[in-house]
């Protein structure tokens, strides 16, 4: 009994080993495998890291030599900029490099614009192509240059519009038509580039043109011709300093005109008709070629005729027969002749051509004023 029961006592102590055993193998295991399983840490004293710290260190501290110098964009390759961009491609999680070229492009695009602004786009194109150079791949910097290349185009204008103006004034189309006219690409320039002096000299040639024409237009009471300058000086510079006291002068002279044709209503046509043929031939022998087209009404392309007789002969006579009185149309007519022409060259001109041999007619126009109607043959 006492034999059988130490057995039993024995058998158990093994099983109790047998099972200890095997717990203490099983947490073994599982321990060691565990720590298998996580991934080993990268050593921070590998080579690569090593090199990749000391070149930020240099880049770094050569940045900070060409901030205290000043050297934020330029030279190419040696500016802050550049260097934070190294910094960058080294390592893109570099806050403090990545910061400070933002704040750098977006301080200079500042400036770009200011240039742009006052028309510098010599300076603007520059810096624009150094940041280009740093950082090439800015949205930012791209849409400078976008600006950049517009401004230049608008300036690249300029010659070709400068051009066109002085074609315009040659030929006379000062104010109109509309937008193919001196004045409006000479506007045209000064949006581009507000200080052009070329521009500026060519707009105050038409305002003393148009000045000088209606005063002369106001002496000659070619009222209707005045009023037309005067609204072209009004368009040219609303601010001319004479504007206000040539409107004055022209309500003034179309108030007398007014009063003068009521006066004539009283006069018989034919008195006023002979008034008008005498003038014509005083103005006409007198050379007063400003008189002559203010009481004057010529057929199209006929306008320069006076002016070439003028300058072609230094001697002349009108001759002016066969008036006529038209009662019931309120008209007269008559037949003009140049003779005894002398050329500038001194040379008499015995028989002259068919030009020198016209009809006028002396009739209101539809305002109601006493005009000469050249009737010029065709040549």
């Amino acid at each position: 009994m006492n034999l059988a029961r130490l057995k039993n006592a024995k058998l158990l102590d093994t099983i109790l080993l047998v099972l200890a055993v095997g717990i203490a193998v099983s947490i073994a295991v599982l321990y060691t495998s565990g720590h298998e399983s996580v991934p080993p840490v990268e050593a921070e004293d590998r080579p690569e890291a090593q090199e990749r710290r000391v070149q930020i260190m240099h880049l770094m501290d050569a940045a900070s030599d060409a901030l205290e110098a000043g050297r934020l964009i330029e030279p190419e390759g040696e500016s802050v900029l550049h260097l934070y961009r190294q910094i960058v491609e080294i390592d893109p999680s570099h806050m403090e490099a990545v910061e400070h070229s933002r704040q750098i492009v977006r301080r200079y695009a500042e400036l770009i614009r200011q240039d742009l602004n006052r028309e510098a786009l010599d300076e603007a194109d520059r810096k624009v192509r150094l940041l280009l150079a740093a950082a090439p791949e800015s949205t930012l910097v791209q849409q400078l240059r976008r600006e950049v290349e517009v401004a230049m185009d608008r300036l690249s204008e300029l010659p070709h519009l400068l051009h066109q103006a002085q074609q315009d004034i040659a030929a006379g189309r000062l104010v109109s038509p509309r937008g193919e006219n001196a004045l409006s690409r000479f506007w045209r320039v000064l949006e581009i580039e507000s200080d052009n002096d070329a521009a500026k000299r060519g707009i105050e040639t038409i305002l003393e043109h148009y000045v000088s024409q209606a005063k002369n237009r106001l002496g000659n009471g070619d009222l209707e011709g005045a009023a037309s300058d005067i609204e072209n000086i009004a368009l040219v510079d609303p601010k001319y300093a004479g504007l206000e006291n040539l409107r004055d002068k022209l309500e003034v002279l179309a108030l007398n005109q007014q009063q003068e044709r009521m006066s004539e209503e009283g006069r018989p046509d034919i008195e006023i008709i002979n008034e008008m043929v005498d003038r014509f031939k005083a103005t006409f022998e007198a050379r007063d070629v400003s008189a002559l087209h203010n009481m004057s009404v010529f057929p199209p392309d006929h306008e320069v005729f006076p002016q070439q007789v003028f300058s072609q002969f230094i001697q002349f006579r009108l001759d002016i027969s066969e008036v006529e009185y038209i009662r019931g149309e309120h008209k007269g007519v008559a037949r003009v002749s140049l003779v005894d022409l002398v050329e500038v060259g001194g040379d008499p001109l015995p028989m002259p051509g068919p030009w020198s041999r016209f009809e006028i007619v002396i009739q209101k126009n539809v305002s109601g004023e006493w005009k000469i109607f050249w009737l010029m043959p065709n040549f």
